[in-house]
């Protein structure tokens, strides 16, 4: 389980990089990962992120179109930063956001 320290790691991170860019391309590989279908996951193409919070242990984006993308690491969990071109191929990897 991630601690309190790496989330705040990540919440500072992530807000750097990807707070005011728009997403071009939402790749979800687990149906696992998804726990809501309204509204769906694939509507925040197209849209910016207008800010990362933090809920607890959860990574909260605030999404343009007005829903929010919750994302909890689980147990060892983390993200990648890799460019475009190098799409994740492994069925490991549960899912992509292309900015």
């Amino acid at each position: 389980m991630p601690e309190l320290l790496n989330i705040t790691s990540y919440q500072s991170a992530i807000k750097r990089f990807i707070v005011g860019h728009t997403f071009k391309l939402i790749s979800v590989r687990s149906p696992l990962l998804v726990r809501t279908f309204e509204p769906d996951l694939m509507s925040s193409t197209g849209c910016k992120v207008l800010d990362i919070r933090r809920l607890s242990k959860r990574i909260v984006w605030q999404i343009q179109n007005g829903s929010f993308t919750v994302l909890h690491l689980m147990n060892g969990g983390c993200f990648h930063w890799k460019k475009a071109e190098t799409r994740p191929t492994r069925q490991l990897v549960p899912a992509a956001f292309d900015f």
